[in-house]
């Protein structure tokens, strides 16, 4: 468990940062818009883009494991969304980001470090690949989700046109897009460019952490904690039972390929949901209370998967 925490409390000192920034009039909420305009338009985009850039694209592709990964993300996605939907009866915008929150987890930042530490480099870099296809697959649907909740009216090819604009056009997409491509094309940026872009990447998770820390500054959030706590549920328990049963059903899987993807599956809620959220007004105060119960609560779940995992505690297909 020491090892996931080492991890984990820096994050929590950066979000408590924002959060006693707030209640202290350093930072007043007011200032949160431009903030969040700084994560998602510029630093957010730029560590996906050298995030696709680096992915072993080329080297390291078990389509099996990538099927059957996204297989298992996209049923938790169906499960979060479905439930808000029908059983919370929350609006589409909110249901998408329950949806997200549900198989979308912090790896960047938890996963990569520790699976680098404890299954080795192939795992590594194949969980480096599962994270560009979540993207490439969970933002895109997340989006057309939020954009069809904010719009709902008029001819259905004028709405998909509009719908497929905004889509396209977002940065968080063209970053993913053109990463990918220049990743299959060999290519790279020029040595400032990259320099730029590593500095604004490097920005991307302390900015959003710190806005996450002000929004929760002093927001009741007792009447949402059913939302709250399903979102944090199936990140954590439902997503990693879903990848493990997928992965069940493949002959021959490398063992170390197996945990690596389960243990992706278990990190808390990814500060992107949140983000994705405030930027479209759709569930951002319950999204931000989700990313920090989920990583309170992974502390002991990571440890005790990766534990079962290392010890072959964890029964075989």
């Amino acid at each position: 468990m020491g090892a996931v925490f080492a991890i984990t409390v820096p994050l929590f000192l950066v979000l408590a940062l924002g959060y006693l920034a707030q209640r202290t009039g350093l930072f007043p909420e007011a200032a949160l818009k431009g903030l969040g305009n700084f994560v998602f338009y510029f630093a957010l985009p730029a560590l996906l883009f050298r995030t696709m850039l680096a992915a072993p694209l080329a080297e390291v592709f078990a389509a099996d494991v990538v099927l059957a990964y996204m297989a298992a993300g996209a049923a938790a996605f169906l499960a979060g969304a479905g439930v808000a939907a029908w059983s919370l009866r929350l609006a589409l915008g909110e249901a998408a980001i329950q949806g997200m929150a549900a198989s979308f987890g912090n790896v960047v930042l938890i996963a990569l470090p520790i699976i680098s530490a404890s299954f080795g480099p192939a795992a590594t870099q194949q969980l480096a690949l599962l994270l560009v296809f979540e993207n490439a697959m969970l933002i895109p649907v997340t989006m057309l989700l939020l954009e069809m909740a904010r719009r709902r009216t008029g001819p259905a090819w004028l709405l998909a046109l509009w719908l497929a604009g905004r889509i396209a056009g977002s940065p968080v997409i063209l970053a993913v897009a053109a990463g990918a491509a220049a990743n299959l094309a060999g290519l790279g940026l020029p040595g400032p460019i990259d320099g730029a872009a590593r500095l604004l990447a490097a920005a991307a998770v302390p900015g959003a952490l710190f806005a996450l820390g002000v929004t929760l500054a002093g927001k009741p959030l007792g009447e949402r904690l059913p939302e709250v706590g399903f979102m944090t549920a199936t990140k954590l328990f439902l997503h990693p039972a879903l990848v493990y049963v997928a992965t069940a059903f493949l002959p021959g899987l490398d063992p170390s390929m197996r945990a690596a993807a389960v243990l992706a599956a278990s990190m808390p809620v990814g500060v992107n949901v949140y983000l994705l959220a405030t930027q479209y007004g759709s569930g951002a105060r319950t999204a931000s209370a989700a990313v920090l119960l989920s990583h309170v609560a992974a502390l002991p779940t990571i440890s005790l998967t990766l534990f079962a995992l290392l010890s072959g505690h964890a029964p075989g297909p």
